[in-house]
């Protein structure tokens, strides 16, 4: 049995309803085992207090704040949370089991195999927590924020997440399966390798992410971006991916077959080597995008714009066209066997205004513009 804290004072049901009543914080007092199921703590304040396995059942904990206090093993079953706060408590295997947590929080905790399956999260804040081994199978989140977290073999099986955000966070050991998301924000999260095959990732932003190897075969991406992120050897063969950006990111030796990748946008991406076989791409943007070696066989490039990509070495054998846009574009060594349709290559009257631009000739006497060094000298 564990030694009680000497600094800690117990106190019973009754005189805890006697704080509560006369809106008193309840400071360092010891409630290890104490049942306070059922009861109206409504705006309760308990500092450094422990509540190791007491049982909150059917409690009304609305508005309530547990400031540095334990609560490991504490049972929560049927309780009321909301915007109850949580600030640096120790959380580890307490019980949420079905729980709805509204607008609560849960900054700068310890909150190791926390048990929240089938829990109801909205607008809750999750910062700075340690979430190691937490569960929340079939739990439902909807504008739930996850800043910060350690979420090492969290398992996130058959949950449904909505309006999500998570941030610095290592995802390699968590369990997906099963997960549903709709709109989220992953920023500077680690994916690479993971199996998503299939995953519906609709309206979701990626930044600064890492999904190098990741597999994403199959899987909806419609309307997502991913932002500064590497896809390099990532899978995403047979994906819909309709109306998505890859702005700035590296999909070297990516496999993008079958893909729909209809009016898809890659700006300033590295995309050498990409397998683009089969997929569709009209009125895709590729404009200034590196596809060296890059495969288009039996793509469907109609309306997409090439406009200043590198295509060195790039294969569009049997490649379908219709004003598809290849101004300025590097063709050196590709190879069209079989492709057919309508192309507009480099218009020259434009490609001589573009090299005379202002923004790279500069005059002797003159400073270079903005922040880009001069590409060109007048003679005189």
């Amino acid at each position: 049995m564990t030694n009680r804290n000497p600094d800690l004072m117990p106190i019973s049901a009754s005189e805890v309803l006697e704080y509560v009543a006369h809106s008193q914080a309840i400071p360092f007092k010891d409630l290890r085992g104490v049942s306070l199921a059922g009861l109206d703590l409504r705006t309760s304040v308990w500092l450094e207090c422990d509540f190791t396995a007491c049982d909150f059942s059917g409690a009304d904990l609305s508005e309530a704040q547990f400031l540095s206090s334990s609560l490991r093993d504490t049972v929560f079953s049927d309780a009321h949370l909301h915007e109850t706060s949580f600030i640096s408590c120790d959380l580890s295997s307490a019980d949420f089991i079905g729980c709805t947590l509204s607008e609560a929080q849960l900054i700068a905790c310890s909150a190791e195999r926390l048990q929240l399956q089938e829990t109801q999260l909205d607008d809750i804040i999750l910062a700075q927590t340690d979430l190691a081994e937490a569960n929340l199978t079939a739990a439902h989140a909807d504008q739930a924020l996850l800043l910060d977290c350690n979420i090492e073999n969290l398992t996130l099986a058959d949950a449904a997440l909505s309006n999500f955000v998570l941030t610095n966070a290592d995802l390699k050991s968590v369990e997906l399966k099963g997960l549903r998301i709709d709109t989220a924000v992953f920023a500077e999260t680690d994916l690479s390798g993971k199996d998503l095959a299939g995953k519906s990732l609709q309206r979701c932003r990626f930044s600064n992410a890492n999904l190098a190897g990741t597999n994403l075969a199959e899987a909806t991406l419609g309307q997502s971006m991913f932002i500064d992120c590497d896809l390099s050897k990532a899978v995403l063969s047979k994906s819909s991916a309709k109306l998505t950006a890859f702005m700035n990111c590296t999909l070297d030796g990516a496999d993008l077959s079958q893909s729909n990748l209809l009016m898809a946008g890659f700006s300033g991406s590295s995309l050498r080597a990409v397998n683009f076989t089969d997929a569709v791409m009209w009125s895709a943007m590729l404009q200034g995008t590196n596809c060296k070696a890059a495969r288009f066989e039996r793509t469907d490039l109609r309306q997409a714009d090439l406009t200043h990509a590198d295509l060195t070495a790039a294969n569009f054998g049997a490649a379908e066209f219709f004003n598809t846009k290849f101004h300025g574009a590097e063709t050196a060594d590709s190879l069209f066997d079989g492709a057919r349709g309508k192309v507009l290559g480099t218009d020259q009257d434009r490609r001589i205004a573009e090299v005379y631009t202002p923004k790279i000739v500069v005059l002797d006497h003159e400073e270079t513009y903005g922040s880009l060094r001069p590409q060109m000298k007048s003679a005189g």
